[in-house]
């Protein structure tokens, strides 16, 4: 019986990250947004559950990714991550509008905010986020 269920489970989870590759890779710009907002996590070097709560949210609510598919997308996300060109991604993100761009860069601080006290997040996570907005052409003013 333990291996008939081992054998089910490896195969729903296959399944699933087909699923999820083929649904994402229609979808480069989200793609973009989804390992942006991973790397954010990853900003001071340690992945903490509510960071991961807050990005399993925003992937569900902006991306339309169900909790159950979350390991799917792990997967996808190591395997992209390594062949992910950062030029053509930091084209995809600048091709987006300035309001998906702001909308992305508060994205990005909900994630780093998730871990600390409203209105405090670490040295790092203030960087990355800075030069994320930087990069993506978007200044003080237009964050206000």
């Amino acid at each position: 019986m333990g291996l008939a269920r081992n054998l089910w489970t490896t195969w729903q989870t296959r399944r699933m990250r087909r699923a999820i590759a083929r649904r994402l890779d229609r979808e480069p710009v989200a793609v973009a947004q989804i390992l942006l907002l991973f790397r954010m996590m990853l900003a001071d070097g340690v992945v903490r559950d509510p960071e991961m709560q807050v990005f399993q949210s925003i992937c569900s609510e902006h991306f339309g990714i169900r909790p159950a598919e979350m390991m799917a997308l792990h997967a996808y996300l190591e395997k992209r991550q390594g062949k992910a060109d950062s030029e053509v991604r930091d084209r995809l993100l600048k091709s987006m509008s300035m309001e998906e761009r702001l909308r992305l860069i508060g994205l990005m601080g909900r994630i780093a905010g998730s871990c600390t006290s409203p209105h405090e997040t670490s040295a790092s996570d203030e960087r990355f986020i800075r030069e994320t907005a930087v990069a993506l052409g978007v200044s003080r003013m237009d964050a206000s």
